[in-house]
């Protein structure tokens, strides 16, 4: 089960909301099974990988994070604060200006938005929430203890965090 995000460091509060793209990582051979299994088992531990492993991994979401830590003024992107502003406010823009992302089906690329969603049902291991008037299910792993109501910030098939 993931930690708090109060417990959490930077690094894995990153990789909660970077982990689902893994997936895609992996299936364009970018990501090898060990390194691939490593992220798994951390992002739902809760636990901290190394900056380097996050880094190679995730280099794209790493120059959009530099640049929007240079946009705020700061100096350290393993930071939650520019974490949480990348996913939650500037994520979806920025990756509309990413060639493989304008390249995806239309269904992919609307996964890969990071949205804000209300839990309309909960059932063991997944929530159905509510996204621009459509049902969606996901996975509630990260935020176990939401509730029916709740507001959730959602990436690809999970809850990443209360909203």
């Amino acid at each position: 089960m993931a930690a708090p995000l109060a417990e959490e460091t930077a690094e894995s509060y990153f990789l909660k909301y970077a982990w689902p793209c893994t997936f895609i990582i992996r299936l364009r051979g970018k990501v090898d099974a060990a390194t691939f299994s490593l992220l798994e088992k951390s992002a739902l531990e809760g636990r901290p990988v190394e900056r380097a492993v996050l880094e190679r991994v995730y280099h794209k979401a790493m120059a959009r994070m530099r640049e929007v830590a240079r946009k705020m003024g700061k100096n350290d992107v393993w930071d939650k604060e520019i974490v949480r502003e990348y996913f939650v406010n500037r994520h979806n823009g920025m990756i509309a200006e990413d060639e493989a992302y304008q390249e995806a089906p239309a269904s992919l690329r609307e996964m890969c938005k990071t949205v804000k969603a209300k839990i309309a049902d909960a059932r063991p291991g997944f929530f159905v929430v509510v996204v621009e008037g459509k049902p969606r299910t996901v996975s509630d792993i990260f935020v176990p203890d939401a509730r029916i109501g709740d507001s959730v910030i959602v990436h690809y098939g999970y809850a990443i965090e209360k909203a």
